[in-house]
């Protein structure tokens, strides 16, 4: 009987945060299912998830980095007795890949996921910190250093590709079995607009303030839902 493969997948955010839910955790009872030893650490607990969106309090910041990263390299000791290593974003959020390096060197199998363009470079709008401990560089040489990059959607393969990186494309996908899907549609009822994204990406939004206006005025049926962007209000769209 083949022994099971062992895969150690290193997420960025525990459950809650969207990102390391869609790309990981909604995926491990079906790796299991087909055998997988799947071990997940998360760089933020809970406490430290929710800081990360507090303005302010760059003391606790820190020290909840500083607890993060022990607890990350902790998850590391015994790291060759896996067959993979799974690391969605990066393996730490600061600093040049030297850990990455290491495990090369030691023939870890690395894969490297990754749902935005991480590769560019943009102030973080709740912790200076962050911003100020990030390598320039770091994503474009992970793309070559892991054995496979897995993008969220095309352009982030190619990109991959181009720095010289083997690289497919899984996109974010929804689980239908915890949300069913919608009856079909037909125009007797009212169209809703969606938009899903988070308290860092809603100011966008006021960007295409005058067209979400425009249909608002046109189509007064049309209905509006946010969703992950805390509180929001624009006159003229309901």
């Amino acid at each position: 009987m083949r022994p099971p493969v062992r895969v150690l997948f290193l997420t960025r955010y525990p459950e809650s945060g969207a990102s390391s839910r869609y790309r990981v955790y909604q995926y491990l009872p079906h790796f299991r299912s087909l055998g997988v030893e799947a071990t997940v650490q998360s760089f933020m607990d809970e406490p430290m998830y929710r800081l990360s969106f507090a303005r302010g309090r760059l003391l606790a910041k820190l020290l909840a980095a500083v607890r993060a990263t022990l607890r990350r390299l902790w998850a590391l000791r015994d790291v060759g007795r896996f067959d993979i290593v799974y690391m969605q974003r990066e393996l730490l959020p600061f600093g040049p890949p030297w850990i990455e390096r290491w495990m090369k060197r030691r023939g870890v199998r690395l894969f490297f996921d990754l749902d935005d363009a991480l590769f560019i470079a943009k102030p973080s709008r709740f912790n200076p910190i962050a911003t100020l401990l990030r390598a320039p560089g770091k994503v474009s040489e992970l793309f070559g250093l892991v054995d496979c990059v897995v993008a969220g959607n095309d352009w982030l393969r190619d990109r991959a590709i181009a720095a010289g990186g083997r690289a497919v494309t899984v996109e974010v996908a929804e689980d239908t079995d915890r949300i069913p899907m919608h009856a079909q549609h037909d125009n007797r009822q009212p169209v809703t607009i969606g938009w899903l994204g988070s308290t860092s990406t809603v100011k966008y939004l006021h960007e295409i303030g005058p067209i979400l206006r425009s249909i608002a005025e046109d189509y007064p049926d049309v209905r509006f839902e946010l969703v992950g962007g805390g509180e929001f209000n624009m006159p003229g769209v309901a």
